[in-house]
């Protein structure tokens, strides 16, 4: 069973979002392969120098490309709020 939970605060300089995944119990193949595909997309972010300016559309690519790589997706946008 899988649980997510969703957390987040917001700043004078902007807002925090924050989803965790927690699974009780062992995970399927198929779980396991997209949540490493999405903690991919997770580092491909925090790795990437982007210029100033960058909308939140423009870097989403980077999130998905691992998904994207093995036909995967999600319906929500990563950057909630930046463009």
């Amino acid at each position: 069973t899988r649980y997510p939970g969703n957390s987040g605060g917001q700043y004078r300089d902007g807002t925090c979002d924050t989803t965790h995944t927690i699974h009780f119990g062992w995970p399927s193949p198929d779980q396991s392969e997209a949540l490493t595909r999405v903690l991919q997309g997770r580092i491909a972010i925090d790795s990437a120098i982007f210029p100033e300016g960058s909308t939140g559309s423009q870097l989403d690519v980077l999130a998905r490309r691992a998904l994207w790589k093995d036909g995967l997706n999600y319906m929500v946008c990563y950057f909630v709020g930046l463009d």
